[in-house]
């Protein structure tokens, strides 16, 4: 038997990229500490979904997003990355 309660708690790091026009999750990746591997992961699910003149990818300041190659993974893919400013986590929630 698993216990979910105990499985959930050391899981604490979460990437979820959303469509905010129809509400879909297109991606998701658990973990269980932020890293960049883990952004890279749940790009790469979503790279082929972006349009020919820019998709939008917002994101908070995270060092995983000021990254220089997540930086060039969005651009390499047609993606637009905007961030939200410093101390104002709201900004990302839908």
């Amino acid at each position: 038997m698993i216990n979910l309660r105990q499985t959930y708690q050391s899981l604490n790091e979460v990437v979820i990229i959303k469509d905010l026009y129809t509400h879909v999750i297109e991606a998701l990746e658990i973990s269980y500490s932020p890293s960049l591997k883990l952004v890279i992961d749940t790009i790469n699910q979503v790279k082929d979904k972006a349009l020919e003149y820019g998709t939008f990818f917002h994101s908070d300041q995270g060092f995983q997003y000021t990254n220089p190659i997540v930086q060039k993974i969005l651009k390499d893919n047609n993606f637009l990355q905007s961030m939200s400013r410093k101390g104002t986590p709201i900004d990302n929630a839908p």
